[in-house]
């Protein structure tokens, strides 16, 4: 869920970042002509026309390490996560360059550790899905609807199997409820019970 709460702020977030050429393009666009702008942690962004449409594209990488996952913190102590990750992002516009659709591809790695040096017990942490902002009314962010697909989340350990998981497909209308789901999803109850088992394998039980 904070994932999808991040990628919903960052739609709107501002442009940065030079224009790029592009081979095979054969109509480049100033990416900066795109409403609402386009996310600045992808930049930079290239963007040419395609018929009657606009289509940007943009992509971002990185690594991390020594993290404190908030969400996993146990009585015994902190988790912390150390990892990497990719992300490709592709915006279609009218030819006005009025969002119609943006989509974003994530994955990631990351490992689980008691300590910040991630020594000691580790779980593995992985996630690879989809999301799509579609705009009713193009250009309007607050016409979006958002579909996940994929795995938000799979926590395993060795000789543990699965911990957590996040699997399947959702979409939450403009308005923020939720409208379908299919698939594993992480309910109150369960988070609860992955949670106890990670910080028992990780011996944080308290």
């Amino acid at each position: 869920m904070r994932r999808v709460l991040f990628l919903m702020t960052i739609v709107a977030l501002a442009l940065s970042g030079p224009q790029a050429a592009f081979a095979g393009k054969t109509s480049t666009v100033d990416p900066a002509l795109m409403q609402p702008p386009l996310n600045p942690t992808f930049a930079p962004w290239e963007c040419w026309r395609a018929g009657d449409s606009i289509i940007c594209e943009g992509s971002d990488t990185g690594t991390y390490n020594g993290l404190e996952v908030d969400f996993l913190a146990c009585d015994g102590g902190p988790v912390f996560s150390a990892g990497t990750y990719s992300a490709s992002a592709r915006r279609v516009g009218d030819a006005d360059g009025l969002a119609l659709t943006t989509t974003f591809r994530d994955s990631y790695v990351e490992w689980f550790s008691a300590n910040p040096d991630g020594s000691g017990i580790r779980l593995r942490s992985t996630g690879q899905r989809k999301n799509v902002f579609t705009y009713s009314d193009p250009g309007n962010p607050e016409t979006v609807s958002l579909s996940t697909i994929g795995v938000d989340i799979r926590v395993t350990g060795p000789g543990l199997g699965v911990l957590m998981q996040d699997v399947g497909h959702t979409t939450w209308n403009s308005d923020g409820n939720l409208v379908k789901s299919a698939g594993s999803h992480i309910t109150e109850e369960s988070f609860a019970e992955s949670h106890a088992k990670i910080c028992e394998a990780l011996d944080l039980e308290g």
